[in-house]
Order: structure tokens, then C-alpha cells, then sequence
């Protein structure tokens, strides 16, 4: 019922401005119709005015019922827009997620790599600080080469996590 409804408000401006031009018409030949029955000399000014209205609904009439279609019209269209805009901006915010998304992943196995590489570097001393992520809560921990190597769990202070060492080590 609610569905596409910017549509249905343009058809809906559509059918109104129609019906104005139609009942502007009607009441056009009416007036005509009311001026062409008088007969009398006392009736010139009333059927004079019934002439002027009737030419007034008959032009007028249908110009403004078209006109203020517009606004109502133009409505509809504004909808319709906006749900392109939407969509096309909800597509957009995936297509941009999943790059992050991707680019995080690959952010983190290089941040893996380097944290690999600096434990099982002979050449670094076993004192030296490790920087890694709790893979629970991601809070960045500072540990020596040495505990890495020696703890096979370490738990977060952040979030009191367990977390494995060993995909540090492999």
C-alpha cells in the first residue's frame, strides 16, 4: 500500500489536476448556459457577468488547477529521488565496508607477520618490547620477547581475555 509511494503521489497529481480542468469546464459551460437563459433588458449586467465567469473558468480554471498540480507533482518526484539516492548511497557504504573490511584483515596479518618475524628473530634481544593486539577487544599490549615465547596463553588486561600465543610463533 505504502510501497513506491512517490509514484503514487505523481499519479495522484495527475488525477487532481484533471479533475480540475474537467470540473473548471463544467462550471465554464454552466455559466454559459445560465447567461444564454436571460432574457430580460434588467439582466444584461447578470448575464454579462455570467459570461466574464464563465470565460474566467473556462481559461483560468484549467491553468491554475495545472499549475498548483506542480507542487504535488514535484513531491512525488522529490521521493523518488531521495529513494535513488538511498539506495545508490546504501551500495556505496557496502561496497566501501567490504574494502575496509578487507584492507583491516590484511592490515592485521601484516601486523601478524611483523610480530612473527620480531619473535623468532635471533638478533633481537629477549628484554626488547613486543607490540601486539588482544584478538578479543583489539587493545594494543606490550610484551618482551621472552614472555611471548615462554607463556603459551597470555590474558588481557582490557577485557581479561585468554588469548593463544602460538599463532604469534608459527
Amino acid at each position: 500500500m505504502f510501497d513506491n509511494i512517490g509514484n503514487k503521489i505523481k499519479i495522484l497529481a495527475k488525477v487532481l489536476c484533471w479533475i480540475g480542468i474537467v470540473l473548471c469546464v463544467i462550471v465554464a459551460m454552466v455559466m454559459f448556459v445560465l447567461s444564454s437563459q436571460t432574457d430580460s433588458l434588467q439582466m444584461d449586467s447578470v448575464k454579462s457577468k455570467f459570461l466574464w465567469c464563465g470565460f474566467a473558468f473556462l481559461i483560468l480554471g484549467p491553468l491554475f488547477s495545472w499549475i498548483g498540480s506542480f507542487v504535488l507533482y514535484g513531491f512525488g518526484e522529490l521521493i523518488n529521488n531521495s529513494a535513488i539516492i538511498a539506495q545508490q548511497s546504501n551500495r556505496s557504504n557496502q561496497i566501501y565496508n567490504k574494502k575496509m573490511e578487507e584492507q583491516h584483515k590484511k592490515e592485521k596479518e601484516q601486523r601478524k607477520e611483523n610480530i612473527r618475524g620480531q619473535i623468532l628473530d635471533d638478533n633481537v634481544s629477549e628484554d626488547c618490547y613486543i607490540d601486539i593486539q588482544c584478538p578479543h577487544c583489539d587493545a594494543d599490549l606490550s610484551y618482551t620477547r621472552y614472555e611471548l615465547l615462554q607463556n603459551e596463553f597470555i590474558v588481557c588486561p582490557n577485557c581479561d581475555e585468554q588469548f593463544s600465543t602460538s599463532f604469534f610463533k608459527e
